[in-house]
């Protein structure tokens, strides 16, 4: 059960798919650009759509590599702690791996939320890979591990809300895949299924 661990560890320290996009950013208009000819101008006074103001105030601040080590590296811990503890049982521990109060069943629901919700980081435009690579937000199959990961991750809130142990164990396994499945293809410093390659193709298609 430890190897897991040691093998997410490896997958996770730097980035890992993860997830679903499906995501419209509104694009506002170039500085002076005149309105589409026969569009309506906006009322006097009119608030922006609200897409558009929220996608203006989106930004990023840290690379992938850095919120895959904020979010999903020690959620995933919480997640493959219940392997070998029982969130009901076990006591709260200062060396982890849950957060804080959150403790038992509470820090597991929390820690599959934490991986879903990592998607809409994971697709905001603008985040970089630690070679400073785009994120690649256009392949296909980078939004389908993403995708994965999202499910995954309600997956693991579900079975946790109803305490079901044997559940989450095998949701542990799913998860060590689907991460595995995206860093071979993006990672491929860290690959299981393939000869490794440096860090410096880490986000391209076809390495």
């Amino acid at each position: 059960m430890r190897i897991r661990r040691i093998l997410f560890a490896l997958f996770v320290s730097a980035t890992c798919a993860a997830f679903a996009a499906e995501v419209a950013f509104a694009q506002a208009p170039a500085r002076g650009a005149a309105p589409a000819r026969g569009a309506a101008a906006p009322a006097r006074g009119a608030a922006p759509a609200r897409g558009a103001a929220g996608a203006a105030n989106r930004q990023v601040f840290a690379s992938l590599a850095q919120i895959m080590r904020a979010i999903p590296f020690p959620n995933s811990n919480i997640i493959f702690d219940v392997q070998d503890n029982d969130p009901a049982k076990k006591k709260p521990d200062p060396n982890g791996p849950y957060l804080g109060t959150y403790q038992g069943w509470e820090g597991v629901e929390n820690a599959g939320l934490a991986l879903a919700e990592f998607s809409n980081l994971v697709l905001l435009p603008g985040r970089k890979c630690s070679n400073n690579v785009a994120v690649p937000l256009t392949q296909p199959d980078f939004v389908e591990f993403a995708k994965a990961l999202r499910t995954t991750g309600m997956e693991v809130y579900n079975a946790a809300k109803a305490k079901n142990q044997d559940a989450v164990n095998k949701l542990s396994d799913k998860l060590t895949e689907t991460c595995a499945n995206c860093h071979d293809k993006y990672r491929p410093d860290s690959r299981i299924g393939g000869p490794k390659i440096g860090v410096e193709k880490r986000c391209m298609p076809g390495v």
